[in-house]
Parts: structure tokens; C-alpha cells; sequence
């Protein structure tokens, strides 16, 4: 790398020793002498791009995130906060700023970086066992009650087994064996024989320990540890508590990160975690007076009780020595620790996962709690107390554990009903007392153990151990409790009219509901029994199943509620269908969701998938009510009119109440009928009712306030303005009612409603479908959002009808055509050749089937149902700019003449007029945009720079490193702030095109050979020898082309390839001087024949065309410099005079 000493140039990577920085140099120069501004600061900021650090860290040691990653596997740290840091391993060679290469958001690898863990895998910060690692990173273990460190043989995830012995295996080796983990925790004492760098150690004092930090690593001499020798130790201070939740720290004694602090605040003890080491007293971190976190204490807001095997504490509990976790995230199964560890469990481990058998911090207890309500078996981890379950001469029997450890053949269950060394016997019983095991009347109990009272269908939960009387357990009556039992749940339920809620106890085969609002629910048929919370159950998004439960539908496949096609359905499942534009129940004889194998009949009948059971006119609901004709069905609401009074019924049986001659009440219900009562709207949406009508659980109410439309829904029912149930203000909702919104948008075709809120037979909605907007015609009244109300895209179904559809938004941005809906105010467009007609509706409805009565005119004009608003020729485009009094859209652009040809971009759509005035040069306003400038052709004679507007084919010059480089643009556009950026050369891109501009520069002072590449304009030259010395004649041409000379047989004598632009007999020297009637070149010397005046050309070019006349006197002008006089040749015969040039 350079640095600022070094020539540098744009690119190139300079380093600065002082603050181990890299920078990328973005000009060209010698940054110290020419006085750079310094990298970093404001002034430097277009002189310098940071790169990143060069600190010269070891591959394998922990780097920052802007330090070099030198090779692909780089150790990286990502501290996360002084308690927790994540590790990762690099994958590319670089510096990551550079390369945009962010650490991961959580404990995962990207294509940048690969997870190394949570821990940094030294002596100091040993890994847990199944924490991703690398080469010979150390991880932790206690064996045999020492400290053991392996080292890891391998890199990434893993997958190898731990040692439980300390010694070496294939996959891990021994690094060191201590007494003390040489932590805060646990700090090296006496009994420890060899430390490290970081290691902490303890000495005991009179009050509390002294700690101190070891500065080397070496081994106790046989006296013991010396901490007087400062150069082996750093004396850190006195610690007269542990630092942890059971015996917190005080402010005046040394601290640690992690080491808990307990402090009194309105009168209660609040704890903090300390986040940095030293005295608190002496460093001005005093503790918070408010319970809240700062820079140096973090705030622990919950502290539980210590976890136990009954009750354990979940992964985002805080932990304390002796607290039991456990593990639930595999669904279906369970893990058990014991917890030595103080502090939140994610600032030591990613997850449970990653705990090892011999894990110091996390004792591994098992799959099962080892308690009444979760028993273990044989195969799994034990210890002193836990409960087993075994099986002893065909008779399930509790067992209590005497021992820790792993069961084995030499630690067997009795082979009687009775104790053995191992095993104390407890008692038998017959079923588990679980969710999928429940105890009946005669079975043993204990604790939380579920039964089943078979003649109520309810569980309830045993409050203590014990055995059942001759005449069985007596629970309580209905869903009660009392001193011996604890009501449950009930089994009542489970089926799709009447579907158990979230929290019930599942089994398989019984139907749950998710409710999603008043109206709307999601079904699912449970796979598992027992409750979700125990076994992590949750249900499936969409219309997926998972593994506990398997989707229903939303509809309970009823009369009051039938299926759609497009639920899965069950034999036996009510459906509804449109067949001859009769609404038909039809009976499910297929399970699973219908598909084009099983399609509802065609006609009225039934088939092999279904069983027609009657049609009928209505819904049966109150936004439809049945007549007292026809077919109904439990729950059906009826309406009956007589001498002008509307009564609604709900049928409490199945049949045909005219054929059936089912009486009407005449003094409240009978068998038949249920008396809703009289009733003056029906409460929908379509026909809302009034604050003084009898209403229920959710009709629909309306009221008018600041003269909108208000929709509430019932929560009661009754008479609201004898109860003084007040609508709620907009917006809000109450114990009586439920905001739902106000009439707007109207549904009319001007006002179309749309796919929110709610509907009413005869709304026009518009709705989104595929590329285009339906617009439909609404049969139904509700919420959209709490039914599953297909949209068709044609036709009709039960629930719409389509009766247009737009595919344009109707404004001068996207107008409208003649075969689509329109509305008062609509834009539509014709197009009549390359010109754009412009005109605003004065109709609404579906030009599909109105149009051909309301023509768009034929000219520029208006008529009765159009007027014209204007006109456009042009596309609005850099290259076919919009021209003034045409219409023009956002983002269209306009090309004004100034000093040079400036560009702006419309920010309205309208008519380009004065109406909108157009901003100063070079500026923005409101209504128009600033593009940029086109100053220069984009010729090769008249190339553009990096900051003009471009199109394709314009050229355009540059320069790298001193050398002239021209690009061909392929795209229209405008130059970013930065001005274009150019692809290296000479390698092209999509944007630009690297032109073969050949060797020469194609100009006067350097023409082009005919070998040479060439371009239009570009200058060519072929010299003839005169035979006399080593002169020649120039003939000049002027191209015409892309290419070589030699591409045309013809060469230079094709007068459509080439030009001849004159030649040049003499050198142009002193001994060859030119005359003033051929083409020259800047330093080319001509004499005058008549004056003999002597000139040396300034400029280029073709006489009287580049290159201007000549002084008649001794002078300079623009195209020439005066010499001197040259009246003699300057050779032996012809010698030159005193006061001649020479």
C-alpha cells in the first residue's frame, strides 16, 4: 500500500501508520505535499473513502468489523453489548466497509460471513459445547469436578461428539485441567497450579477476597502464587460479595460486568447488572435512581423465583445458581437443565441447543421433569426424587429415584410391587393423568392429574395425592371446583356448529375455531390431544395444516352456515351453490377440498360427490329472510306480513312450514317458531336500525353525525333507548357497541366502494383482479373482511355480479378507452395517428355497453357526454421533448433554450402553458423538476463531459490518468450528483460502449496512418516520399466511418468513406518551410515567398478554415507567431545575413 508520501491516484489504496487507517485515494497527487485536507474529517471527505483498519490483528485472534480481512477465514468480534458478542469467520479477502460486508442481524451466517458462535473460544471465553467454532478454538467442560479446556479439531457447526473424559479424541484435545475456571464466577485459587494471560484469582482476606488478573501465563512455583510480583499480577481491588441476585454487590466494593448490584428506590429493591469493571465509587457510576438501564448499569426488570422441575423457568428468564430450565422448542419434546450459571441465559448461549453434557454452567437433567404430571422413563437422565414410571407385572407403577445419573443394567426397577437400593416403590395406578391419558372414578391420583367425569364430559385436576373410596371419586357438580378437585375443561363441544376455543383441551378429531372478529372464524380439526400450551401447538397460517392441526375451512357446513366450494369440506357438510341461477343446498358425500373432479352438479340433482337436498329464494338470514314457502331449517329467520306490520321468526325445526302447516304463534314460541318480534328495519347494513328499535348480539344500527352515515354493531340485546345504551363517538367502541365506519366510499360508479369495509345488495365496488379493476355489483350485506365472498372474474356468482371493469385510472396519466367503466370526471384518450386526444367524461357507467350511444368525438372537440381538455404529439422524452400548449404528464420532459439546452421534468399533469411558469435556469420549483443540460453535440468533434444529459450514440470524453478516453452512451438519461461513471477501460458495460479510437489521435499535430483505427472526423495522412533525402509529401483525409482503411478495397478513394482535405509538399521545418496554401499543424514553420517573413502556426487545420490569414507585418496573431526574416538559405553558397532569423 502507498502512503500519503506516494504519488496516488483515484483507487488506490493509502495507508497511515499513526492510526493504522487505509484509505482510497479519489484524486490524483502527492496528498502530503500538496496539502490534502486529513481523512475523516469534513474538509477531506472528496479526498479520501475509508477502507477500513490494517492493525495487523492474527488471523485467528478477534478483529473489529473495519479491520482487513487478510484471508478468507478471518476471526471477527461483533459485541453486541458489554455482556453478549457474536463470532463470525470471514469468507472473502478485503476490507469490509469497503465491500458493504455488515455482520449478520442474529446468529447466523450470509455469503460475507460464517457464525462462529457466541463465545470467543479462548482461555478467558471458552465456548459452550455446540457452538459453531474454529480451528483449535477452546470449549469448556467440568469432568470429574475439574475445569477441563478442549480444543476443537475442526471448524463450523457441531456435529462430533464431546469427550466425557478428559483426553484427547479424534475431534477435540486436551488443552488444560484446573481446579477454578479462572472467571469472576470462579477465580483460580491456591489449589490451581498453572494460569493464563486474563485469568482471575482470589486470596482470601478478613473481610471479603482480594482479586487480581494475571498479566502471563506460567505455572505456580511450590510456595504458591505470589501476588506481591506486579509484573505476574494486577491487584484489581476487594469483592465482599458474590455479585450475584442471593448475594448482591453494594456500590463502594469492585465490580464486573455481570456482577448484580442491589439498591433501595421508593422504597423497594431494584437490581441492576454491572457493564463495566472497577470501583463504582471511585469511576462516578453511581447506581440509577430509577429503575432504567444506563452506559453503565443494565436494569433487570423481572426477577422469577428460582425455577424447578414443577414450575421451570423459559430461556428469557434471568438465571440464578440452582434454577431449573427447560427446552420446548422442538415441538413435541422437552429438555431439562439446572442452571449454575447468574445472568440471562442469551448472554452465555445462542440456545439450549448448543448446551454439551459436561457443561459447567448448564447441568443437562433429562427429557421429563420427573414429577407426577411428567413421569420419566427408564432411558432417562435421573436424579434423587425424581418420579419414574415402570411397568411391574403387567401393572403401571410410580417409582422414586434414589440415586443421580443415568439409568443402567446396574441400577434395574424392582421386579415387585415393592422398593429396592435404587428404587423406592410409590404406588399404582392405571392412567397417566395427562390430556391423552385421562384417570377415571377408581384410579390412584395426585397433584394436577386430569380425570374424566364420564357423565358431565368434564375434566378436572386432582389437588392432592391419594386413593379413590370403594365407591369411586366424587367430583363436583357442572363446571365448578372444590377443595379436591379443580374444574378443567369440557369435552361438550368439538364440532363445527359448535367448535372448542384456543385454551380447550384438544382431541383428535375435534374441531377448534379461531375467531377472527364477530362473523368470521377459521376451522381446524385437532391431530393430538391435550392442551396447545403444553405441546407448543399453534395454528397453521392461510388454509395450510400443520402437524397438530389440520384446516377446515371457515364455514361449519350447516344450513345457517353452508360451505363454499373453495372450503374443504366432510360427508354430510352443507353446501351452497348457484345451479340455474337457483341458490341449492347441496349434502357432501366427499371429504377434502372439492376440486374439477368432484364439481357440483349442473343441474338440481345429485350425484356421485353430492346429495341435492332443496332450493331455496333466501338466505334465511336477516339481510335476507325466508318467506313462510319452501324448504328451511333450524335457525332460519323468517319474515311475515301482515296489515302492515313485518314480523321475523326463527324456524326451531326443519321442514316446510306451509306444507307442514306449521301454526304461527300468536303468544310467544312454540315448537316451530321463535318471535323475534316486530320490527321496522332489519338491521343491515341495507336497511339499518334506529336507536329506539329492539335489537341483538350483532345487527347493525346507524346514526347520522355531522351529517355522514354512522354504522354501529350491536354488542346487546334490548331496546337501546329505554337502556340508555349510547352510540360511542366515531371511531371508538363501547360495551353496547362496535364501530364499523361510515357510508363512504357511497358504492355509486363514481363512487365505487372497495375491497375494505363493509357491502349492501346493489353497491357498485371496485375491485382489483389480475391486470384490471371489476366492478361488481354486490348481493350481500356484511363486513367484507369477516366473509369469504369470492370475486368472479366474469359472469356472476352468489355474491357479485361483474358489471364492468377498468383498466385505467381514468386520469391524464393513464386514461381511459372507450371498452371500460367510466364516471364523471373520468380522462379518456384517443389516439389518432401519432397525436393524443384528451377528454373528460360527463357519464358514469360501463362504456362496454353504453359506449357505442356516447362516442368519443372523431376531432378535437367536445360534444353532449365529452369534453376536450387538450392534445399531445410528443413522448415527453429527452430525445422528442413536449412542446409548448400540448398536454403533458409527470415525468415527462420539456427542453428550454438558455445558455445551453436545459431540460426539465414535468411534476403535474395539465396543459404545458404559462400556467405553470417554468423555473429560473438550472432550478426547481413545484411544478417542474430540474433535469440537467446538454451544452455539447456528443459528437467525437464536440464530445459531452460526465455531467450532461446523454442519449444513445452521443459521445462522450474522459480522462484516466492523464489518457483521453471517449465512451459511446447506450442509454437516454441524466448524470447523477456525481456526474457518469464510466466502466474501467476497456471493458464496455450495458450503459456505455468503449470506442476503438485506434492509436493516433486522428488530429493535425497527430493524424491518423492508414494501419489505424478510425471514426468519423477523425484525420488521416499518407506520406510519399520525395527521393530526395529523407522528406515527403502528406495527403490528408478526413473520415467518414467506424473501422479501418482497409475495410474498403477502395480506401482513401471512396469519397463516402473519406474527404480530401489537402496536402503538404514541404516538412514544415526550418530547411522545409511550408507556403500558405496547404493545411498545417501547430508548430509547422511557413515563409512568406514575397516578404520573407518567417511564422510558426498556433493553430491546426485547413488554411482560411482553421487556421486564420497570416500578418502582412512583423506580428503575431491568433494563428500565428512572427519569427523573423529569411531572406537567405544559411548554407555555404547562400550564407545568412547579421540580422536574419537563423
Amino acid at each position: 500500500m502507498k502512503t500519503d508520501q506516494d504519488l496516488v491516484w483515484p483507487g488506490v489504496f493509502v495507508y497511515f501508520e499513526h492510526t493504522k487507517t487505509v484509505y482510497l485515494a479519489q484524486h490524483t497527487g502527492r496528498p502530503s505535499v500538496d496539502a490534502w485536507p486529513a481523512p475523516g474529517t469534513e474538509q477531506g471527505a472528496g479526498y479520501w473513502k475509508f477502507a477500513g483498519t490494517l492493525s495487523g490483528i492474527g488471523v485467528t485472534l478477534p478483529k473489529p468489523w473495519t479491520d482487513m480481512s487478510t484471508s478468507k477465514g478471518s476471526y471477527y468480534r461483533n459485541p453486541l453489548s458489554p455482556l453478549r458478542s457474536h463470532y463470525y469467520a470471514s469468507t472473502f479477502i478485503g476490507f469490509a466497509p469497503l465491500l458493504n460486508a455488515e455482520f449478520p442481524n442474529d446468529a447466523q451466517s450470509n455469503h460475507n460471513w460464517d457464525y462462529r458462535g457466541a463465545h470467543e473460544g479462548s482461555y478467558t471465553d471458552p465456548k459452550a459445547f455446540g457452538e459453531n467454532t474454529a480451528l483449535d478454538k477452546l470449549h469448556r467442560a467440568k469432568l470429574q469436578g475439574k475445569w477441563v479446556s478442549f480444543a476443537a479439531h475442526f471448524a463450523g457447526a457441531v456435529e462430533q461428539p464431546y469427550p466425557t473424559w478428559p483426553a484427547n479424541t479424534t475431534y477435540w484435545g486436551v488443552r488444560s485441567i484446573t481446579q477454578n475456571a479462572g472467571t469472576w464466577w470462579d477465580p483460580r485459587t491456591d489449589l490451581d497450579t498453572e494460569t493464563w494471560v486474563g485469568a482471575i484469582h482470589s486470596a482470601p482476606q478478613s473481610q471479603g477476597k482480594a482479586l487480581y488478573r494475571a498479566l502471563t501465563s506460567w505455572t505456580a512455583p511450590a510456595t504458591g502464587w505470589d501476588y506481591s510480583q506486579t509484573d505476574e499480577f494486577h491487584s484489581l481491588g476487594t469483592s465482599l460479595h458474590a455479585g450475584t441476585v442471593a448475594d448482591p454487590k453494594t456500590q463502594q466494593e469492585f465490580t464486573w460486568p455481570g456482577a448484580v448490584h442491589k439498591t433501595l428506590i421508593d422504597g423497594t429493591h431494584v437490581y441492576f447488572v454491572s457493564l463495566a469493571e472497577g470501583f463504582p465509587s471511585e469511576q462516578d457510576w453511581p447506581l440509577p435512581t430509577t429503575p432504567e438501564s444506563n452506559e453503565h448499569w443494565s436494569y433487570i426488570p423481572v426477577i422469577q423465583p428460582l425455577g424447578t422441575f414443577e414450575a421451570p423457568r423459559q430461556f428469557a428468564d434471568y438465571s440464578q445458581a440452582g434454577s431449573v430450565y427447560v427446552d420446548g422448542t422442538v415441538p413435541g419434546a422437552r429438555t431439562f437443565y439446572v442452571s449454575n450459571y447468574e445472568g440471562y441465559p442469551a448472554n452465555d448461549l445462542d440456545s439450549f441447543s448448543t448446551v454439551g453434557i459436561a457443561d459447567p454452567y448448564w447441568v443437562y437433567a433429562g427429557r421429563h421433569a420427573g414429577t407426577w404430571s411428567d413421569f420419566k422413563p427408564f432411558d432417562d437422565f435421573t436424579r434423587i426424587g425424581a418420579l419414574h414410571e415402570a411397568s411391574i407385572k403387567g401393572q403401571r407403577v410410580v417409582l422414586r429415584s434414589l440415586f443421580d445419573g443415568m439409568p443402567s443394567a446396574t441400577t434395574p426397577y424392582p421386579n415387585d410391587l415393592a422398593g429396592n437400593t435404587h428404587w423406592e416403590f410409590v404406588t399404582v395406578f392405571k392412567h397417566a393423568g395427562t390430556a391423552d391419558d385421562l384417570k377415571d372414578r377408581d384410579d390412584t391420583t395426585w397433584p394436577g392429574a386430569l380425570h374424566l367425569d364420564e357423565d358431565q364430559h368434564i375434566i378436572f385436576a386432582a389437588r392432592q395425592q391419594a386413593q379413590p373410596d370403594a365407591g369411586g371419586w366424587i367430583y363436583p357438580v357442572g363446571e365448578t371446583s372444590d377443595d379436591q378437585w379443580s374444574y378443567v375443561t369440557s369435552l361438550n363441544g368439538g364440532t363445527a356448529e359448535t367448535p372448542r376455543e384456543r385454551n380447550d383441551i384438544n382431541t383428535p378429531g375435534a374441531i377448534f375455531a379461531d375467531q377472527l372478529g364477530l362473523t368470521r372464524q377459521k376451522l381446524f380439526r385437532s391431530r393430538f390431544s391435550g392442551f396447545a400450551q403444553d405441546v407448543g401447538a399453534v395454528y397453521p397460517s392461510g388454509d395450510e395444516s400443520n402437524a397438530f392441526y389440520e384446516y377446515a375451512g371457515e364455514h361449519a357446513g350447516t344450513f345457517s352456515d353452508p360451505k363454499p366450494f373453495t372450503d374443504p369440506t366432510w360427508p354430510d357438510a352443507i353446501h351452497v351453490a348457484t345451479i340455474d341461477g337457483q341458490r341449492v343446498f347441496l349434502k357432501s358425500k366427499i371429504s377434502g377440498k372439492p376440486t374439477s373432479q368432484t364439481p357440483y352438479p349442473q343441474q338440481p340433482a345429485s350425484t356421485d360427490f353430492w346429495e341435492f337436498m332443496f332450493t331455496s329464494d333466501q338466505a334465511g338470514t336477516y339481510a335476507d329472510p325466508k318467506s313462510m314457502s319452501g324448504q328451511t331449517w333450524v335457525g332460519a329467520v323468517h319474515e311475515y306480513s301482515s296489515s302492515g306490520r313485518r314480523q321475523f321468526y326463527i324456524a326451531q325445526q326443519s321442514g316446510n312450514p306451509t306444507a307442514d302447516h306449521w301454526p304461527l304463534p300468536t303468544a310467544g314460541d312454540t315448537e316451530y317458531w321463535k318471535v323475534m318480534g316486530v320490527v321496522r328495519h332489519k338491521g343491515t347494513f341495507a336497511d339499518p336500525k334506529d336507536f329506539d328499535e329492539m335489537t341483538s348480539q350483532g345487527l347493525i344500527h346507524a346514526t347520522t353525525v355531522e351529517g355522514q352515515h354512522v354504522y354501529y354493531r350491536s354488542l346487546a340485546q334490548g331496546i337501546p333507548q329505554a337502556n340508555d345504551w349510547s352510540y360511542p363517538v366515531p371511531g371508538t367502541d363501547n360495551e353496547h357497541w362496535q364501530y364499523l365506519g361510515t357510508n363512504v366510499p357511497e358504492g355509486t360508479w363514481a363512487d365505487p366502494k372497495g375491497s375494505s369495509g363493509f357491502t349492501s345488495p346493489g353497491s357498485i365496488h371496485a375491485m382489483q383482479a389480475r391486470d384490471r379493476t371489476l366492478y361488481l355489483l354486490s348481493k350481500v350485506d356484511g363486513l367484507l373482511a369477516e366473509h369469504d365472498w369470492p370475486i368472479p372474474l366474469n359472469g356472476e356468482n352468489d355474491y357479485w355480479t361483474v358489471v364492468g371493469e377498468s383498466r385505467h385510472s381514468g386520469d391524464i396519466i393513464n386514461p381511459k378507452d372507450q371498452q371500460e367503466v367510466t364516471w364523471t370526471g373520468a380522462i379518456h384518450m384517443r389516439q389518432v395517428e401519432n397525436t393524443r386526444h384528451y377528454y373528460r367524461s360527463k357519464i358514469a357507467g360501463n362504456l362496454a355497453v353504453i359506449g357505442i350511444d356516447h362516442p368519443l368525438p372523431l376531432q378535437a372537440a367536445g360534444n353532449a357526454w365529452w369534453e376536450f381538455v387538450g392534445q399531445a404529439s410528443h413522448q415527453g422524452t429527452l430525445t422528442d421533448p413536449v412542446q409548448a400548449g400540448e398536454m403533458i404528464r409527470p415525468g415527462e420532459t420539456v427542453r428550454v433554450i438558455h445558455t445551453t439546452d436545459e431540460y426539465y421534468q414535468a411534476r403535474f399533469a395539465g396543459v404545458f402553458s404559462t400556467g405553470h411558469p417554468l423555473p429560473d435556469s438550472q432550478q426547481s420549483n413545484e411544478d417542474w423538476f430540474y433535469v440537467g443540460k446538454s451544452a455539447l453535440a456528443g459528437t467525437l468533434q464536440s464530445p459531452k463531459d460526465a455531467y450532461e444529459i446523454t442519449w444513445p450514440g452521443a459521445i462522450h470524453r474522459f480522462e484516466v490518468d492523464g489518457k483521453v478516453y471517449f465512451a459511446r452512451s447506450l442509454i437516454d438519461g441524466v448524470p447523477g450528483q456525481g456526474g457518469w461513471h464510466y466502466p474501467t477501460p476497456p471493458d464496455s458495460n450495458q450503459q456505455w460502449s468503449y470506442l476503438d479510437m485506434g492509436i493516433h489521435a486522428g488530429s493535425w499535430l497527430d493524424p491518423k496512418p492508414e494501419s489505424d483505427a478510425t471514426w468519423p472526423g477523425a484525420l488521416h495522412v499518407v506520406k510519399i516520399p520525395t527521393g530526395i533525402g529523407e522528406s515527403f509529401t502528406r495527403w490528408f483525409f478526413r473520415s467518414k466511418i467506424w473501422g479501418h482503411v482497409a475495410d474498403d478495397p477502395e480506401g482513401y478513394g471512396n469519397e463516402n468513406n473519406f474527404d480530401h482535405v489537402g496536402f503538404s509538399i514541404y516538412q514544415g521545418t526550418l530547411n522545409s518551410p511550408k507556403y500558405f496554401d496547404q493545411p498545417t499543424w501547430a508548430g509547422a514553420i511557413h515563409l512568406d515567398r514575397e516578404t520573407r517573413f518567417m511564422f510558426e502556426a498556433k493553430k491546426s487545420g485547413e488554411m482560411n478554415v482553421d487556421v486564420g490569414e497570416r500578418p502582412k507585418t512583423p506580428t503575431d496573431n491568433d494563428s500565428w507567431h512572427f519569427l523573423g526574416v529569411s531572406r537567405h538559405s544559411g548554407t555555404e553558397n547562400d550564407p545568412k545575413e547579421w540580422d536574419e532569423y537563423t
